[in-house]
């Protein structure tokens, strides 16, 4: 369990999407730029319709002005970007750290902030001590007031 009652981690998720389209005419010519708006707008609307019956991708045809266009949408992934709150033994927040979950797992990134707390434990400045280990791992601080850590 990643967040058992009195637990100084709390995961917070965040997925950041993109929508990508694509249009094109079989024969290559150049698209119209006068279509271009019309296109944009038509792929939009057909990928929401497409996503709200649980697609991620689809394929898009068209005609304008006798000419046939052909396309494809998908949703990507930008970062799948996820925050770790760091919170002191009164469970007051103290701290955010982001972490792209493509190169950590929650598990994993909650171990490694523990580890890099309890390892600078003692020094004077713990909170630059403690990050620098963090960013070697790609989790970075968004947020902090920490004077001192209980983990």
């Amino acid at each position: 369990m990643l967040n058992p009652p009195n637990s100084p981690l709390i995961l917070i998720e965040a997925m950041e999407k993109k929508l990508k389209i694509n249009w094109w005419i079989d024969s290559q010519e150049e698209i119209n730029p006068l279509h271009e708006e019309l296109l944009k707008e038509e792929g939009f609307n057909r990928a929401h319709s497409m996503l709200e019956e649980g697609y991620t991708s689809g394929t898009l045809s068209y005609e304008l002005d006798d000419t046939c266009y052909s396309g494809s949408w998908s949703l990507e992934d930008e970062q799948d970007l996820k925050v770790i709150q760091l919170c002191n033994s009164e469970g007051e927040p103290v701290g955010l750290y982001q972490y792209d979950a493509n190169d950590l797992s929650a598990e994993q990134a909650i171990e490694k902030i523990e580890i890099a707390f309890k390892s600078a434990e003692g020094d004077d400045d713990i909170m630059e001590s403690a990050e620098q280990i963090l960013e070697m791992h790609g989790i970075i601080r968004i947020f902090a007031e920490i004077t001192s850590v209980n983990i």
